[in-house]
């Protein structure tokens, strides 16, 4: 977990340091016509996963989540991915491809927890300058793993298991994002460049619809419930092509 706070850190400061010649040189009249962007980002999302960490709790293993901190914020999950954001005119969207993956040891015993999310956003932009501005709202799809390493000779209450899920996750959130363009045309009403865009992403994600677990091996002792949600913060930057208009 500490190596994930120092890259999410790390993400920080360059976000910052990508927004500040955007909004220093030429901030009002450019504005996006299209862009394309490929971005990789990190993110903290508070997971409610009360009811997973009370059963593997049986086999004496550590709670998922942030460890380090009490009560909510203890909720705190790494989520890392690759995002495809796209621009036309005041239209924003972008296709999410998101992981997350916890593991924890007990006694001989232990438990991992993996989740894919791939994600379609889309939202308007309230401000039509370099910067964007914009609610949006998605839908997706996710599947979920799910592993206990038991030991019945000890704990008859933990044996092994491996299954997965299904689910189809919701998002809604207010984004904030900066195209930073190096300019590639010097035209007086209409230019080209390449983007080094920052992203800022705050909302809240969370399963619609979550299928029950199909088992791959093993057992559960009890159904085990596992929704992938909550609040989020998430941060990205990354590579594209644009075109501006005054």
């Amino acid at each position: 977990m500490t190596r994930y706070w120092r890259l999410f850190s790390a993400v920080a400061v360059l976000w910052a340091l990508a927004a500040a010649p955007a909004l220093a040189e030429e901030y009002g009249p450019w504005r996006p016509r299209s862009c394309v962007n490929l971005q990789a980002f990190g993110a903290i999302h508070w997971l409610d996963q009360s009811d997973v960490n009370n059963y593997i709790e049986a086999g004496e293993v550590e709670e998922f989540g942030n460890n380090d901190y009490d009560g909510y914020m203890q909720r705190m999950s790494p989520v890392t991915g690759a995002r495809l954001g796209m621009v036309f005119n005041r239209f924003i969207a972008d296709l999410q491809a998101q992981y997350y993956k916890q593991w924890r040891d007990g006694d001989d015993t232990g438990a991992t927890l993996a989740t894919f999310n791939l994600m379609f956003h889309a939202g308007v932009d309230l401000v039509r300058t370099r910067v964007q501005v914009y609610p949006f709202v998605g839908i997706g799809w996710s599947y979920t793993n799910f592993v206990v390493n038991g030991d019945l000779r000890r704990n008859p209450q933990y044996p092994d298991f491996a299954g997965a899920k299904e689910g189809v996750p919701g998002d809604v959130g207010l984004g904030f994002e900066i195209q930073n363009p190096i300019w590639t045309s010097r035209d007086t009403n209409y230019r080209t460049a390449v983007n080094i865009p920052v992203f800022l992403h705050l909302g809240y994600q969370g399963e619609i619809i979550t299928y029950f677990w199909q088992i791959k091996h093993g057992q559960l002792e009890r159904n085990v419930i596992d929704r992938f949600m909550g609040p989020y913060v998430r941060m990205g930057i990354g590579f594209g092509k644009g075109k501006y208009i005054r």
